[in-house]
């Protein structure tokens, strides 16, 4: 998962801390708000599994929230800004926006079926919790996100 991250370091140095321009961040920004919005939309119309889409939205939500605040405070946070963080940033809106497809597909009849036959939401709401969590501790937010028995 974070092999990505740990190439560029071994094989880069000193790069890997190199400033990227916040411009380069921006669009991933915007990104992740954009499936925040997606979210809300999806769960207020969630005709099954509404309380595990209910969590999902409030774990992107969390995201969304650290990064407008990321973005707000970049002058106080020259140094996030960095070729590491953006390669995290852009594997959190990867992991972002396959948590709004999973809502959007748990939350309808028509796509549900394939994980009541699989019995797999369970297992997939793990992965994804846990996938974005390496990611937000990887950035280094100053946020916690609870997920100990959510789905139980």
């Amino acid at each position: 998962m974070d092999q990505k991250i740990d190439d560029i370091t071994e094989n880069s140095g000193d790069s890997a801390l190199m400033i990227v321009p916040f411009a380069k961040f921006l669009p991933l920004i915007n990104e992740i708000g954009n499936f925040f919005n997606e979210t809300i939309e999806l769960v207020e119309a969630a005709e099954h599994n509404k309380r595990t889409c209910e969590i999902l939205k409030n774990r992107v939500h969390v995201a969304e929230l650290a990064i407008r605040e990321l973005r707000e405070k970049r002058k106080d946070r020259e140094d996030f800004f960095n070729k590491i963080n953006y390669i995290r940033l852009q594997e959190l809106s990867t992991i972002t926006k396959r948590i709004k497809n999973f809502i959007s597909e748990i939350s309808q009849m028509k796509t549900l079926i394939k994980y009541l036959k699989e019995k797999s939401i369970k297992k997939v709401f793990k992965e994804l919790c846990g996938e974005f969590d390496v990611y937000i501790n990887l950035l280094s937010f100053s946020i916690n996100v609870e997920i100990a028995d959510e789905l139980e």
